[in-house]
C-alpha cells in the first residue's frame, strides 16, 4: 500500500492515521496493521467506453482526442483514475457540455504575458481546445491543450480571473510524472 512521505514518519513514531473505503468505512493504519486485510479495489471504477460512444463524444467536444488518450479511454477505462481525483470520465454530462463563454485563442494570452508564470484569462472567454483531465479539488482543475499537447493547471483567482500554469509539455510527461512521483494538487 502507497503511504505519502510525510505520513509515513508519523506511522513510524507510532501515530495512526485512516484509510476510507468507497462506503466511507473508516480503517485505522499504523505500524502494526496488516494492510493485506484491508479491503482494497484492484479493479477500475468505469469500464473503457465503446468506440461509438467516444465518436459521439469527440464530435461533442468538436475534436479528436489524442492517440494516448482514445486509448485510455477505449482500451483501459472511462477514466476514474490516475492524478487527481482520478482522469474526468467521458460519460460526465458536464465533460461533454461547453462552458458557457467566448472562447479564445490560448496564444494570445500567452503572447501578452511571456514571462508570466500564470497566465490570467478573464472569466468571460475560455481558451479553445481545452480538455478537462482532472479535477484535484477546490475548483482547481488539469487540462491538456488540443493544439499544442501542453498540460495546463487551472484554478479561479477571484475578481472573475482565471490563472492557468504549464504542469507539462506533453501529455505522456504529465502521465510520466504522476507515475513517477505522483504529482498531486500543489505541485506547481
Amino acid at each position: 500500500m502507497y503511504i505519502p512521505d510525510q505520513l509515513q514518519s508519523n506511522l513510524e513514531d507510532g501515530g495512526t492515521m485512516f484509510w476510507y473505503d468507497r462506503d466511507g468505512k473508516q480503517y485505522p493504519i499504523n505500524r502494526r496493521t496488516d494492510t493485506d486485510k484491508i479491503p482494497t479495489v484492484w479493479a477500475f471504477e468505469y469500464a473503457p467506453i465503446t468506440e461509438e460512444r467516444l465518436q459521439i463524444v469527440e464530435q461533442n467536444l468538436g475534436f479528436s482526442l489524442p492517440p494516448l488518450l482514445h486509448a485510455i479511454y477505449s482500451r483501459l477505462a472511462n477514466g476514474g483514475f490516475g492524478p487527481g481525483y482520478g482522469l474526468s470520465s467521458l460519460t460526465n454530462t458536464s465533460l461533454s457540455s461547453k462552458r458557457q463563454a467566448r472562447f479564445v485563442d490560448f496564444s494570445v494570452f500567452e503572447r501578452q504575458t511571456p514571462e508570466a508564470k500564470h497566465i490570467m484569462i478573464p472569466g468571460y472567454v475560455w481558451p479553445n481546445n481545452f480538455f478537462c483531465l482532472c479535477h484535484w479539488g477546490c475548483a482547481i482543475y488539469s487540462y491538456l491543450d488540443i493544439q499544442t499537447g501542453r498540460v495546463f493547471r487551472e484554478a479561479y483567482y477571484g475578481d472573475n480571473q482565471y490563472g492557468f500554469e504549464c504542469e507539462a509539455l506533453s501529455l505522456e510527461a504529465w502521465f510520466e510524472l504522476w507515475l513517477a512521483k505522483g504529482i498531486h494538487m500543489f505541485d506547481l
